[in-house]
């Protein structure tokens, strides 16, 4: 799948507390993740001859393609499947107790200085100070175009007592090796069917915008593959 034949865009909608609009940001983005291609290179592989790749998962977890122990990636996962796994993705267990727990849009107070190679969006925004909706996605066939659509959108609540800025977002979602192997520092109750996190894509938000108490905002993010 070559570069050309895949392209994305985001849409940013701020509302106040009434439903109002206060800010529409629409534009293309090109920042798909370092981990991202490493996934897709490494998928194309017939599973014997798969090459050992690091990628960071969503949580800054170092990882490996391939079967090799090698010190320095606790897990390695062979060939990378279901890249886009966004719903009903059993989760290896360190998720449950970061500030990114499951697929979905998740924001950043920060802008990033360089975005395709943050494993996730910069100075993550916890749950408890943007309260998230659900995660939803479609997909369906492009029409005349000899592909397929993925959109994806998930909308946030201010429900603290102050201002929050938003200045990054990433796309986030699950994917599973053919054999998850952990060799070090291995958190109990994982098993290696389990599914990891990783950001698919990561954007600043520019300029940045900034959420009063009970303003809300919505991410859509729109991919199209041409084959």
């Amino acid at each position: 799948m070559s570069a050309g034949r895949v392209s994305a865009k985001i849409r940013v909608e701020v509302k106040d507390e009434k439903g109002r609009t206060v800010k529409v940001i629409e534009e293309k983005t090109r920042s798909f993740t370092q981990t991202f291609a490493t996934l897709l290179v490494a998928s194309q592989f017939w599973t014997p001859n798969v090459p050992q790749l690091s990628f960071y998962d969503a949580i800054g977890e170092l990882f490996g393609t391939g079967y090799s122990a090698n010190p320095a990636m606790p897990y390695v996962i062979g060939v990378p499947q279901q890249l886009f796994c966004a719903d009903n993705c059993p989760l290896l267990p360190a998720y449950a107790n970061a500030i990114i727990t499951s697929p979905g849009i998740w924001l950043g107070t920060n802008q990033c200085s360089v975005t395709y190679t943050q494993f996730a969006p910069c100075a993550v925004i916890p749950s408890g100070i943007l309260s998230p909706g659900q995660f939803k996605f479609v997909n369906a066939v492009v029409q005349g175009q000899g592909g397929w659509l993925l959109q994806f959108s998930q909308t946030w609540t201010n429900v603290s007592n102050n201002t929050v800025n938003v200045g990054s977002v990433a796309l986030v979602l699950a994917a599973v090796g053919t054999t998850l192997q952990c060799f070090q520092s291995c958190p109990a109750g994982w098993s290696p069917g389990e599914y990891f996190l990783y950001s698919l894509i990561v954007d600043n938000i520019n300029p940045s915008v900034t959420l009063n108490p009970g303003w809300y905002i919505t991410v859509t993010y729109t991919i199209t593959f041409q084959v």
